[in-house]
């Protein structure tokens, strides 16, 4: 509940066996997103606001961070490129699938807009160091 009477923990079975961090809730209500490397890597994973129906939605590695569209279509996050140990942001359907690379440069977090319009990350620069950079969702 809203004053946080009524609690229930949404994991499950899934409890107490593996990290699970950086969750975020569809704007409609329906889903819960979060990464957790619970059955193996660290993936991207969703289930219903009630805690039913756990889906794994990627298969790479290192993933976290996820953001979902306010249309509630795509999943955006971080996860491993092609580069060993650099990071790249993706985007999953939020029914799972392939992902899509977003970014071709090192970067990480990937909040989208109110407006779906866009995504932020930080990035690597020419220097060794990090800029904000906006990208458009086309």
């Amino acid at each position: 509940d809203a004053d946080g009477r009524n609690q229930k923990n949404l994991l499950g079975e899934m409890i107490g066996k593996g990290y699970f961090g950086g969750s975020t809730m569809s704007n409609d209500g329906r889903y819960v997103v979060f990464a957790s490397d619970y059955g193996g890597k660290r993936n991207i994973w969703r289930m219903n606001r009630d805690g039913t129906d756990p889906l794994k939605l990627t298969s790479g590695e290192a993933e976290n961070f996820p953001s979902i569209t306010p249309d509630g279509k795509f999943v955006y996050f971080t996860g491993l490129g092609a580069a060993a140990g650099e990071q790249r942001i993706y985007r999953v359907s939020i029914n799972g699938g392939t992902a899509e690379m977003m970014t071709e440069v090192e970067a990480n977090v990937s909040p989208v807009s109110p407006d779906g319009k866009f995504f932020a990350t930080f990035m690597a620069d020419e220097k060794g160091g990090r800029k904000l950079a906006i990208y458009s969702i086309e």
